[in-house]
């Protein structure tokens, strides 16, 4: 993702439970680009595919607050034609911007590898046809690693069923996230766990090494007698 295209939005911690609103920059495809030799579509191609966008929102999700360690979903949700409904969701850090829309989209979440984990079944990465009569959604499995604030960047691709394999319209948001340090009863929990496992695996060799014992009690018995 350009770094260019980007922009960071603040959350006010007052009210975690407001939408804010992403003003991202765009980026779409130039005349000059256009006119390159390299296989992408000629000027009026770019410029039918531009008038057949739609106008459409992209929003956001994710906890006000993670945990180091503690793995939580987050959300990207698109709407076609439309806006989403100011609906304050308690304890949520949300996002809206505007974006462009085309018949399907690629939605990116991507991350510094040091900062978070982002795990989904689809990838970092994945393609929905998008309609004005639905809300389409992505999901992803994020784990910080480290305390105090992190950054997610959003993509979104518009893309045109007359147009395969070509992106037409990027908006691209950069999310700040509140990462929280683990609490002093969840390392504790961590340490009774650690000492729990070593504690049964004790108790696993002095059962095996009693049995080993009176097997070998009992040969001498039977070798005696």
């Amino acid at each position: 993702m350009a770094a260019d295209t980007s922009k960071t939005v603040s959350i006010d911690k007052g009210s975690p439970d407001t939408a804010k609103t992403a003003a991202p920059q765009h980026r779409h495809r130039s005349r000059k680009a256009a006119r390159r030799r390299d296989g992408r579509p000629p000027v009026g191609a770019v410029d039918a595919a531009l008038a057949q966008l739609a106008p459409g929102e992209v929003r956001y999700i994710g906890p006000d607050t993670m945990v180091v360690g503690q793995t939580v979903p987050v959300f990207v949700k698109l709407v076609k034609g439309t806006r989403f409904p100011q609906t304050p969701l308690p304890h949520k850090q949300v996002i809206t911007g505007e974006t462009k829309m085309g018949d399907s989209a690629r939605v990116c979440l991507s991350a510094n590898v040091d900062d978070f984990t982002i795990s989904s079944p689809d990838g970092s990465c994945s393609k929905q046809a998008v309609s004005e009569s639905d809300e389409n959604s992505w999901s992803w499995l994020v784990t910080p690693h480290r305390p105090g604030s992190g950054l997610l960047q959003v993509q979104v691709t518009a893309l045109l069923a007359g147009m395969p394999g070509k992106s037409v319209y990027d908006s691209s948001y950069a999310v700040v996230v509140s990462v929280a340090p683990r609490s002093f009863l969840a390392h504790v929990s961590d340490f009774l766990k650690t000492w729990e496992g070593i504690l049964t695996s004790i108790a696993a060799c002095v059962t095996a090494i009693g049995v080993i014992v009176r097997r070998g009690r009992a040969g001498k018995k039977e070798s005696v007698s």
